[in-house]
Order: C-alpha cells, then structure tokens, then sequence
C-alpha cells in the first residue's frame, strides 16, 4: 500500500510535535511532503529532525495546496487563522485534522461548518480528550456499563503547567481567544460529551491575578535575561514531553508579536485572564462547573475530571490515567489504571489515536469529531466570556444547532 501524502500548514509547536509522531509511529502509512510555515526556519528544523530531505518547503499556504497532490492536510496554524486554510482544504475537498480550537471569532467557525455543508465534506477535530483513552474508558464506564447510573452532576478542574499563555502567540486573545478558548475548549467539549447534552446557561467569574499583571519595564524576551526564574520558557514539563527544547525560537531579528515564542510572562502588552470558574446548565438536569487555572510550569498537569451519577461517582486523574470508580449505590469501589502504552507521547497517548483515527478518516472519510462539535464549543466561550465581562451573570444559550 502505498503511503497517503500529507501536507502540515503551521509548524509550531503543535504542528512539529504531530511531524515527529508521525515520523516515529506511522511512516508507512502517512508521508510528510510539504510543510509551511512563516518562519522557514521551522520547517526546515523538523525537516532535518525527521530525515526526508524530498520534503518541500513553503511559506504560503496557498502556494502549498495548489502546488502539491495531497491526500490530506494537517492544520495547526494560529487559532484567527483558521478559516482561511480550512478553506483552502474544502474547496479542494482535502481531508484535514483542524486543530482547536475551531476558531476565535464565531463568524469563522459558522464559515468552516459552511464550507462543511457545502462542499460535502468534513474535518477532523483535533479535541484530545475524546482521543485519550483513559477518558475514552470513563465515558464507557458510564454509559455503556451504567455503572454510576443517571449522571446529574459533572467537575472537571484544569490547574495545569500553562504559564506559557503568557510567553507565546496566545498571550493575545485577537489571536488566540486565550487559555480559556484553547485550553477550555477542550473542556466544553468534555462537558457536552459526559452530559451527553447541550448547555441551556451559564454563570462565570473570572480574572487575572495580580502575580501576572502585565509591567512595561519587563519587555524582554527568555533569551535574553540572565535573572533566576520559574517561568523560563522550555524548560516546562509541557514542553519537556513534546521533545521541543531543541526547537525553541532564538530569531533576535523577529519582533512580530507572532512570532516570538519567550516572552517574559510579565511582559507589557498581554490580555487574557489567568483563571476562571463557570457553572453549567444542561437541557437534561445535568449540572456542570470548570475551574480552570495556569499553574506553576514545573507542575504535572493537574487536571481531574468528577462524574456523580445516582448510582455511584467517578473521578479520572488524567496525569496518571487512573479511574476511581465508586459504585452500586456506594457499596463497591474499584481503581482503574486506564492509561495505554503512549500514555508518556504528547497529550497522554492521544495524539497517537488522533492519528489512527485521521488514517481511518482518510480511507473512509468519515470524521468522528466534525466543525459542528468546534462550533458548539466556541459558542459556549463566547457565552464564558460575556459572562465574565458582566461579573457572573446568567447567560442562555439561545443557539443550539449550527
């Protein structure tokens, strides 16, 4: 069989991170011929990394989908970028992982699900959880073994090593949305997927911390300062795990907000929110609550998801992949290790499933996580955010299908 030809638009960390699991992992099933990115510079790193000098080069992705035969692309460009690549994919009909999250503004994404409409044609998003298979195994626990019973009652906490909001391209949220898109749409889409409903309202508060309030005087970039720091951008267990200290941006010349990947996390001109709590509604009585927070970046990722059922409760760890399953009534209790042999690959082994699924989706184009569930995702930041901004005021979701 020969391999399917994919192109990578977007060669940050997300994109270089995917390049090598494919390199390790699925090489006779996936080849890498074309990458773009605007920093050259990038591609041509991961293209050394992974050994295949025949891979071709761009720094527009037009010239990269109209120049290449591609059997699919893989776009992780930045988040305010996707519409204009997802485009490029559907009208050429070419079979694509779109990263989350789907978008930042809600006009894009109700684009990319017309273009999906349209064009007969769907992308596969890139919602980790829903490819892990520690989560994979709760949410059978759940529904398919009814183990806990009717669910009512759903909290998931994201205290995670994510300072780096605060370093990258994210610090921005005309670029990014934020923590709360790209970190939180994951979590929606949790929560919509364990209540197996959607969201009716919902209440938030939120903020920055005053530890990260922004100062004109710290305008300096990781490279450049010698003082002792936590933050020091790469040398995260974030990074650490997605092997990218090797990869890290040291272009001196770059000074296009974009582009610079170490910025002090005090540096002027940053303004999204650092943490957040927001309660849920659901249309079955399901009640939801996040909390969410960047934490110290030399943490394990602290993130915990808590299921309550009439039945019996379930709480997944997610660092660890462990379920603890209380049950009938109370009266059993089991402890689950739930976690694969890629639970120490990027995203706890969901990476490595994402891409199984895409070689499924390109052989038989059917996408298990479509534009629509990125939609509804963003629609209930847009909804976070107003609500924020109104000091915890009770936002209904008056849109329900896309």
């Amino acid at each position: 069989m020969m391999s399917l030809k994919i192109g990578i638009i977007g060669v940050g960390v997300r994109g270089a991170s995917l390049s090598f699991l494919i390199n390790k992992y699925f090489k006779k099933q996936l080849k890498i011929v074309a990458l773009c990115d605007l920093i050259e510079e990038k591609c041509n790193k991961v293209k050394k990394e992974i050994n295949d000098n025949k891979i071709n080069i761009y720094k527009n992705a037009k010239s990269l989908v109209n120049n290449e035969k591609l059997d699919g692309l893989i776009i992780t460009s930045h988040t305010d970028q996707h519409f204009k690549h997802a485009k490029l994919a559907a009208e050429k009909k070419i079979k694509s992982i779109l990263d989350k999250p789907i978008s930042v503004s809600l006009k894009h994404a109700k684009g990319i699900v017309e273009l999906e409409k349209r064009n007969k044609f769907q992308f596969l998003m890139s919602f980790t959880r829903r490819y892990e298979t520690s989560w994979i195994k709760a949410w059978d626990l759940i529904y398919n073994k009814k183990l806990i019973g009717d669910v009512y009652l759903i909290k998931l906490n994201s205290i995670v090593p994510y300072t780096r909001y605060f370093q990258t391209w994210h610090r921005y949220n005309k670029f990014s949305g934020g923590g709360i898109n790209d970190k939180c749409s994951h979590h929606v889409d949790v929560l919509r997927w364990f209540a197996n409903s959607e969201v009716v309202s919902l209440s938030s508060f939120g903020s920055r911390h005053s530890h990260f309030t922004s100062k004109k005087n710290k305008n300096i970039r990781c490279k450049d300062c010698y003082e002792k720091c936590n933050y020091r951008r790469y040398d995260a267990l974030g990074d650490a795990r997605e092997n990218l200290k090797k990869f890290k941006n040291n272009y001196s010349s770059l000074n296009d907000k974009r582009q610079i990947d170490d910025h002090c996390v005090w540096a002027d001109g940053s303004d999204i929110l650092s943490h957040f709590t927001c309660n849920f509604d659901f249309e079955n009585e399901v009640i939801g609550n996040i909390n969410f927070s960047c934490f110290g970046p030399a943490s394990e990722d602290q993130e915990t998801l808590e299921v309550v059922g009439i039945k019996g409760k379930l709480k997944l760890i997610r660092s660890t992949g462990i379920i603890e399953l209380t049950y009938d009534n109370g009266k059993k209790f089991k402890r689950i290790d739930a976690k694969d042999n890629y639970h120490q690959t990027s995203h706890f082994g969901a990476d490595i499933r994402l891409l199984k699924s895409y070689i499924n989706y390109l052989k038989n184009g059917k996408s298990e996580v479509s534009a629509e569930n990125g939609i509804k995702s963003l629609k209930i930041i847009d909804m976070i955010n107003k609500s924020i901004a109104k000091k915890g005021k009770l936002i209904e979701n008056k849109i329900k299908k896309y």
